[in-house]
């Protein structure tokens, strides 16, 4: 019982009712039908052909046979292998034809190829009637029946019918013709196995090619779903990267200028000295003071001097965007610090005179008084720990002296 169970399953006998119901759904059913039309029109576009030079063959051996007086002429011979000869040759190219545009055709494909497999069973039995020798018949109609359970897919019902048809067609040929006295039952029950099996064949063929197309549906399906799910979080993925960067640079940035804040200057200040140090560049640290912002802010109001310190800030990136190393803070109120490592002393010399009078050519509408700003810079190349602490506190108290003495001025720190 487990053998037979065993057997049965690896024939895809025991389809469940379910796998039946979902290759009647009607996109499985489509699929199935473009498949199976392609397969059919694919065996009968390589078998007509063939049974059209055999069916030549044939009609010629027997014409030499009868021309030689071998045989005796017999015209329903003929006509039933002329008969194949010519539906072989029509339904080739109707086949031919019809394939190609297999998805609009599809259906009309099956039909042909149910047509021309009844036609197929009716010429075998039309043979019984004409060929006296059985043995020979039993041979085309097993070569037939083959070629009806494995040369085409045909679903069960009408693999069911036409099996049987043949099989009870080619039985009472038989028997009309030799009589309940003279038929070869040695050769009735073979014929019988044979549709059995034949049947089987076809019905598991059938069923394992079900199952491929419609695992092949569900994996293009599933494969959709992925790559719409890969798309769908690599959207997310791009969103929250782009949120991470307005959240990044909301907490780097100073919200009014842009410029980068006092916490991430105290952030990265001295681990970048440390770096620094660990080159051997001179580094730059420019501490610089609006002069007499509290002025603007008491006589115009402090949507005016939020335009003078957004102003600025503009100068101070426009003068270091092409300084390799640079960067630009706001410390707060009206304090900037520009950050430069890898600069020689000329040129941060000349970078802070450039500061300075783009600072006083600031023009704001409603503002009469000129921007000026009180700078102190202190260059050096970092060599110990010690330096890094007094980096702030030498440029800082450049920047007093500056305001100190006057105002408006640049003053060096070495």
């Amino acid at each position: 019982m487990g053998y037979f169970k065993k057997l049965t399953a690896n024939m895809s006998f025991n389809v469940r009712r379910e796998e039946f119901e979902h290759w009647e759904e009607p996109k499985i059913k489509k699929a199935l039908h473009i498949e199976f039309a392609t397969r059919n029109s694919s065996s009968v576009k390589a078998f007509l052909p063939i049974a059209c030079i055999l069916a030549l063959f044939i009609m010629s051996v027997y014409s030499f046979g009868v021309h030689w007086e071998l045989y005796d002429f017999q015209l329903d011979y003929a006509i039933v292998y002329l008969a194949l000869f010519v539906i072989s040759f029509v339904f080739y190219f109707v086949v031919r034809h019809q394939s190609k545009n297999i998805e609009i055709n599809d259906k009309k494909i099956l039909a042909t190829v149910s047509i021309l497999t009844a036609f197929y069973m009716g010429w075998v039995s039309c043979l019984l009637f004409v060929n006296r020798n059985l043995e020979a018949s039993i041979i085309v109609y097993t070569a037939t029946i083959v070629i009806i359970t494995q040369g085409v897919y045909l679903a069960p019902r009408f693999s069911a019918w036409f099996v049987t048809l043949s099989t009870t067609l080619f039985l009472i040929t038989n028997f009309a013709r030799n009589g309940i006295k003279e038929l070869d039952f040695e050769a009735a029950v073979g014929i019988i196995i044979l549709s059995f099996v034949s049947f089987i064949v076809s019905y598991s063929r059938y069923c394992n090619r079900c199952r491929a197309v419609y695992n092949e549906i569900l994996i293009v399906e599933q494969n959709k779903q992925l790559d719409e799910m890969v798309k769908e979080l690599q959207e997310q993925k791009h969103i929250l990267e782009k949120t991470n960067d307005e959240l990044e640079n909301a907490y780097v940035r100073d919200s009014m200028t842009g410029l980068y804040n006092r916490w991430y200057w105290n952030k990265i200040f001295e681990e970048t000295l440390e770096e620094c140090k660990k080159a051997e560049n001179f580094t730059a640290v420019y501490m610089m003071d609006v002069d007499n912002f509290k002025n603007i802010n008491d006589t115009k109001g402090h949507s005016m001097g939020d335009k003078c310190l957004i102003a600025i800030a503009e100068v101070l990136e426009r003068e270091t965007k092409n300084i390799d190393n640079c960067d630009v803070f706001r410390m707060g109120g009206e304090e900037f610090v520009v950050f430069c490592r890898d600069i020689d002393k000329p040129n941060a010399i000349k970078l802070a005179d450039a500061i300075l009078k783009n600072i006083q050519n600031i023009t704001i509408m409603g503002l009469d008084t000129m921007l000026t700003m009180s700078v102190g810079v202190h260059i050096q190349k970092v060599q110990n720990r010690s330096d890094i602490e007094e980096f702030i506190v030498k440029a800082d108290k450049a920047m007093y002296e500056s305001k100190n003495t006057g105002k408006n001025k640049v003053t060096l720190s070495f």
